[in-house]
């Protein structure tokens, strides 16, 4: 249960927890909807009361392409949930997009290491670790790699360790205006097989 978390507005149930009428159409076996009572078997349909929703995933994910990670619940009883990531002190940040492009195998890039140097800030690591979904039964990742720029930093290099080893370093440094806060337009980085 979330009850006991530290997570401010995450603990609140209002507009996630079903209502009675959305139990009461799950639960009924209608054509298209029988498969609701045996998921939820006994738990939920037998019950005169609305069960409390379960959090059954936690995804991270820019959902309104800004740069900054929303939240998106997924629940087993409810309605998934939607957070939007809108710091007011960030506004006017920048952010600068990459894109692994690996020309043999492994074509998610699992294993390279990406280092992002931007003038005036600390190195930012990135670690490709997973595709697709997370660590939990819902639970998802956002596959693009973002690094920050804030409001004022310039690109300077990206250095990308590829699994194999092979190290491909690139200067950003005059980077045009078309690849920052531009997540059409990423920076791509092919792996050289050579």
């Amino acid at each position: 249960m979330i009850e006991d978390w530290p997570l401010g507005d995450l603990q609140r149930t209002t507009g996630w927890k079903p209502e009675p009428r959305d139990i009461e159409l799950a639960c009924d076996g209608r054509e298209g909807r029988e498969g609701y009572s045996n998921y939820w078997g006994k738990e939920v349909c037998s019950k005169s009361s609305v069960p409390t929703p379960r959090m059954y995933g936690f995804q991270l994910i820019d959902l309104n392409n800004d740069g900054f990670l929303d939240a998106v619940l997924a629940s087993g009883i409810g309605y998934q949930r939607f957070f939007l990531n809108n710091p007011e002190a960030s506004k006017g940040n920048r952010f600068i997009r990459v894109e692994l492009k690996s020309t043999v195998s492994n074509v998610h890039s699992i294993g390279t290491t990406l280092i992002f140097e931007a003038s005036g800030l600390e190195p930012q690591l990135r670690e490709i670790t997973s595709f697709g979904y997370g660590n939990s039964i819902g639970g998802g990742v956002d596959d693009r790699i973002v690094f920050g720029l804030g409001q004022n930093a310039e690109p300077v290099s990206l250095t990308v360790r590829w699994p194999s080893m092979k190290e491909t370093v690139i200067s950003l440094t005059g980077l045009g205006l078309g690849h920052i806060s531009n997540y059409s337009n990423p920076i791509i980085v092919t792996k050289d097989i050579a």
